[in-house]
């Protein structure tokens, strides 16, 4: 009996369905409850509105999809390394 290889099992997978293997509903619920919760408490938010307006933005709740975009963002940033001109990773 020949054993499944790992990479063949996620080889027809698109980049959406491989996100949610990692980042399932429940993670993400997790992650935007306890970042908005931050975001509403007392001293938790007066430390982002403080942030915020020295970085010139506005302190608001995130939404699920916004939540989405951001992590993906940032998988695609540490995937997608750039280069200077020497050839040397920055």
């Amino acid at each position: 009996m020949q054993r499944e290889k790992p990479q063949d099992k996620f080889s027809t997978l698109n980049p959406i369905e491989l996100f949610k293997l990692y980042f399932t509903d429940d993670l993400l619920n997790n992650i935007l409850k306890y970042t908005n919760q931050t975001n509403n408490s007392k001293k938790g938010f007066r430390n982002f509105v403080n942030l915020t307006q020295h970085l010139k933005l506005s302190a608001r709740i995130i939404s699920y999809e916004e939540l989405k975009i951001y992590i993906g963002i940032l998988l695609v940033m540490s995937v997608n390394k750039l280069t200077s001109t020497k050839g040397n990773e920055i």
